[in-house]
């Protein structure tokens, strides 16, 4: 008895300093963002939570560092992406927590029901079968609880592989690559067709069901011209594939443009058809957990 109060006094020591010291250090930007704020009241509540420190000490961490992050960010893309992770690592311990008090109700239970099941038989009353079959309910409904949390999150992550199968997007070590029909554009034109905006709106509609991943728009061109035409052509395409997706409701902050040029082909300039591929626009969707730095070329 003892030891468990020594020990609930010590967690309770730990969580006021760890508390304090995020809210010392926590910059005036940080305290003003909404999404910081949010990201700091999902931390908050997971790590008020009886049994989070026990059961899920490592997503409450990671959701304590990237709290920190996101309070320590300069810019505020930065800021929303730590402050997403930090919400979705406390919501990930939460469940952790759940699951394992709902997997150690339903042990103790078993148990329980094991015990009643004995004491029926030795004093076969209505009582006790009564009491065995209402702890039985509470043991599937604890089951079912467990297996619906699993199955959403199979179906999460069936939907997010569905998604990129449509998109047509192929894994990188940058992240994910999705290149853009050069039928967007007209020869040396970089307004967008008529038609183009369609074509974007699967990829606006991925980005708004995943506020966790940012992009960078990259423009490539065969080397028909000068260099320095090309490296412009390039750099005002994918301005204009970025503007698309900011009219379709994509926050600027989520979008880098670059231009590159001739720089990178894919194919040989000296065919029509290696000409043809050149001439590209690419977006490359971020892993969750990237930053801005880990997906520009090197």
């Amino acid at each position: 008895m003892a030891g468990n109060q020594f020990r609930k006094a010590s967690h309770l020591l730990a969580y006021s300093l760890v508390v304090a010291f995020v809210g010392g250090c926590a910059t005036a930007p940080a305290r003003n963002d909404p999404a910081v704020e949010d990201a700091r009241s999902a931390y908050s509540a997971a790590a008020e939570r009886p049994h989070v420190k026990e059961y899920a000490p490592i997503p409450l961490r990671e959701a304590y560092l990237n709290l920190r992050r996101a309070e320590e960010a300069e810019s505020a893309a930065a800021r929303n992406h730590f402050a997403y992770l930090a919400e979705r690592q406390a919501a990930l311990a939460l469940a952790m927590t759940h699951r394992r008090i709902a997997e150690d109700e339903m042990a103790q239970l078993a148990e329980d029901r094991d015990s009643l099941v004995l004491r029926s038989q030795r004093q076969r009353t209505q009582e006790a079968e009564m009491e065995a079959d209402r702890l039985r309910r509470e043991r599937e409904l604890a089951r079912e609880q467990a297996e619906r949390f699993r199955w959403e999150s199979e179906r999460e992550m069936q939907r997010l592989r569905e998604q990129l199968a449509e998109l047509e997007a192929r894994e990188t070590d940058r992240g994910l690559v999705l290149t853009l029909d050069n039928f967007l554009f007209e020869t040396n034109r970089a307004d967008l067709k008529a038609g183009a905006f369609r074509s974007l709106e699967k990829l606006s509609d991925f980005l708004k069901q995943n506020p966790g991943r940012n992009i960078m728009v990259e423009g490539h061109t065969d080397s028909t011209g000068s260099a320095q035409y090309n490296l412009d052509l390039s750099r005002r395409r994918a301005e204009a594939v970025a503007q698309a997706l900011r009219s379709q409701g994509i926050q600027p902050d989520r979008i880098i443009t670059r231009g590159y040029g001739q720089e990178y082909p894919v194919a040989s300039n000296d065919t029509s058809s290696g000409r043809l591929q050149n001439r590209r626009v690419e977006v490359v969707i971020e892993n969750a957990t990237e930053t801005r730095a880990g997906t520009a070329r090197q």
